[in-house]
């Protein structure tokens, strides 16, 4: 059997909460089929010069590294715009992912999407 992934869509909110921040909550499993999916919302939420960008990915059960590359993207557009981007994770399989690849020094993680928005760096 032959599985047509073209028809899979992102279950993805966005949501702007207030002082400019968006939070964007991936979930399920995001794979190279989602990554431009997910990467279009990205950019979209981060045109603006100093956006603030949380991604809340508590309700993601496995990623890729297609999407590793689009978090990283994503991470380094909103800060050539003098924005914030931080990401939410709980998940120890994921929070390892991070850590292996090597992007837990350029990407900056969170226990709660409350914990994000409360560090004033």
């Amino acid at each position: 059997m032959v599985v047509d992934m073209s028809r899979r869509e992102l279950d993805c909110e966005a949501s702007y909460r207030g002082d400019g921040w968006w939070v964007v909550s991936p979930r399920g499993t995001l794979d190279v089929y989602l990554a431009p999916l997910l990467s279009q919302r990205l950019n979209e939420v981060s045109e603006e010069r100093r956006s603030k960008v949380v991604v809340d990915m508590t309700a993601v059960d496995y990623l890729d590294s297609s999407i590793l590359a689009v978090l990283v993207a994503a991470n380094g557009r909103v800060r050539a715009l003098r924005g914030t981007f931080r990401l939410v994770i709980t998940e120890p399989r994921l929070l390892r992912i991070i850590e292996v690849a090597g992007l837990s020094k350029s990407l900056t993680v969170y226990p709660s999407v409350d914990a994000a928005f409360a560090d004033p760096s």
